[in-house]
């Protein structure tokens, strides 16, 4: 099960913003990201400030995701990313809707904008799309 983060402080309890603080982290861990695993990273960066600590805990776990999947969390829109408009014609438009869609679409698109951040484009970060002949 693994180490428990270290203590949040006493004050994140009484934080108005918990509630927000813990429904993020669901639709993280929901979407197949390792919502732990930033708790922990972010609990070890030392003290919080007495008020706001849930605030301020959410803004060291949203340093650490994509800016296009921390702004999905706060809206009903799907995730989106400027290579996503020609996902359907690298993958077909079935697949595309199939995969956007899905609840790991918000892992798929921190997986591809990494890529993208080092260089590969979209279409290099997928397979081909199950009609396409393999020579």
């Amino acid at each position: 099960m693994g180490t428990p983060p270290p203590p949040a402080g006493p004050h994140i309890a009484g934080d108005e913003f918990t509630p927000l603080l813990a429904q993020r982290l669901a639709q993280l861990s929901a979407s197949g990201i390792n919502a732990r695993t930033l708790l922990h990273a972010a609990a070890s960066e030392g003290v919080l400030p007495d008020d706001h600590a849930a605030a301020a805990m959410w803004w060291r776990i949203a340093r650490q995701l994509t800016p296009a999947v921390a702004a999905a969390l706060d809206t009903d829109q799907p995730l989106a990313t400027p290579w996503t408009t020609t996902l359907a014609d690298t993958i077909g438009a079935a697949r595309a809707m199939e995969l956007q869609s899905s609840r790991w679409w918000p892992a798929l698109i921190a997986a591809v904008d990494h890529g993208v951040r080092q260089g590969w484009t979209p279409p290099t970060c997928s397979p081909p799309p199950p009609s396409a002949e393999v020579r």
